[in-house]
C-alpha cells in the first residue's frame, strides 16, 4: 500500500507499507523450502517481493513526480538476509541499520533481532532527522498479549504494552526542497525556504539565502566549497553519508579525531580526515565557512553526524 504525502512547504514523500511472506513452512515447496541458511522457509518468496518492490518503487516515483520514498513494514526478514539485502542492492538505504547500533524489534524463542524496517530512497535518506525502534512489545511478556494464543487467561489491556509482538519504529523527516550542483564548479543561491543543498563534484561557491538550510557532503571528492552565508545555529552541514563513506562508526567525528573545524584566513575551514586519527592520511579540506570564527560554531548543534 502507498500513499504520498505533501507537507506545508510543499515537499512530498511517499510511503510504502509492505507485510513480506512469513517465515513459516506450512505449504513451503521447491526452492521456498528451509534451504538450511538461517532465513526459513519462503525466503526466495520474499526475495521476488522486493525486487517487485524496486519495480513498482519506481512506478510510484513516477506517479508522484517526486523520488522521496519511505519503505516501512513488517519484511518478515532480518537486516542482513537476502530480502533486505536485495532492496539495498536496489538503493534504498537501511536506516535502522545505518542509525542504531543493537536493533531489535521482535525476539523469538529467547534471540532478538529486527523484522520491522524503514528504508529510504538515496534522495530521502539526508532528510531523515532521526529513527527510533520503540520498544513497548517485544520486551512485553505474552500474558499480557494482543490474543489469547499461548496464555490461559486473557490480561490483555488498551495501553500501549504488547499491543502487538513487533516493536514498531519511528522515522523523523524534515522535507526541504533540494538544489543540487554538477561535476564542475558551481554557484548554488538558495531562497527564503528551507533547502536542503548538494555540492556536488567541484569547488563550488553556495549560498543558503534566509531558511534554515542543510548542506549535505558524501564524500571527500567533492572539492573545496565555500559557503558564503552560513548561519549558527540556522544552518547544518550533514556529514552522515560522508562519514558512511569513509568508514566512520562513531557517535562524534570531532571528539574521536575524524573531523575539525578550525580557524583559515577566510572564516572556518571544516576538515576530515578520510581514515581517522591512527590511519597514514591527513586532514582535507572540506569546506570554509566564510567569515565566522570557531568560536561560533558549536558542532552538536551545526552538525548532523
Amino acid at each position: 500500500m502507498a500513499q504520498t504525502f505533501q507537507a506545508g512547504n510543499g515537499e512530498k514523500f511517499t510511503l510504502i507499507v509492505n507485510h513480506f511472506k512469513s517465515k513459516g513452512c506450512d505449504g513451503a515447496s521447491g526452492s521456498d523450502t528451509d534451504q538450511g541458511d538461517g532465513q526459513s522457509c519462503f525466503n526466495a518468496r520474499r526475495v521476488q517481493q522486493a525486487s517487485e518492490l524496486l519495480t513498482f518503487i519506481e512506478t510510484v516515483k513516477s506517479q508522484s513526480g517526486d523520488g522521496d520514498v519511505l519503505v516501512i513494514g513488517d519484511l518478515n526478514a532480518y537486516g542482513m538476509e537476502n530480502p533486505i539485502t536485495t532492496l539495498t542492492g536496489g538503493g534504498l538505504t537501511n536506516l535502522i541499520a545505518r542509525y542504531i547500533a543493537d536493533p531489535y524489534s521482535y525476539t523469538f524463542d529467547g534471540e532478538s533481532g529486527y523484522l520491522d524496517h524503514a528504508l529510504a530512497s538515496a534522495s530521502l535518506t539526508d532528510q531523515v532527522t532521526g529513527i527510533g525502534e520503540w520498544h513497548i512489545n517485544a520486551d512485553e511478556p505474552s500474558v499480557i498479549d494482543y490474543n489469547t494464543e499461548f496464555k490461559l487467561q486473557d490480561l490483555y489491556s488498551a495501553t500501549p504494552y504488547r499491543a502487538s509482538d513487533h516493536d514498531p519504529v519511528i522515522v523523523g523527516l524534515h522535507l526541504m526542497k533540494r538544489i543540487d550542483g554538477s561535476g564542475n564548479r558551481d554557484v548554488l543561491k538558495g531562497t527564503t525556504a528551507d533547502e536542503i543543498i548538494y555540492g556536488g563534484l567541484g569547488g563550488d561557491v553556495l549560498s543558503g539565502g534566509a531558511g534554515k538550510d542543510v548542506f549535505v557532503y558524501r564524500s571527500l571528492n567533492e572539492g573545496i566549497d565555500t559557503i558564503t552565508d552560513f548561519a549558527p545555529g540556522q544552518d547544518r552541514i550533514d556529514l552522515r553519508s560522508l562519514l558512511a563513506s569513509i568508514g566512520y562508526r562513531g557517535s562524534n567525528p570531532f571528539a574521536d579525531g575524524w573531523v575539525r573545524a578550525i580557524a583559515s584566513n577566510s572564516g572556518v575551514s571544516v576538515q576530515v580526515d578520510g581514515d581517522g586519527p591512527n590511519g597514514p592520511a591527513v586532514f582535507t579540506p572540506l569546506v570554509t565557512l566564510r567569515g565566522l570564527t570557531p568560536s561560533q560554531i558549536d558542532v552538536s548543534r551545526d552538525f548532523s553526524y
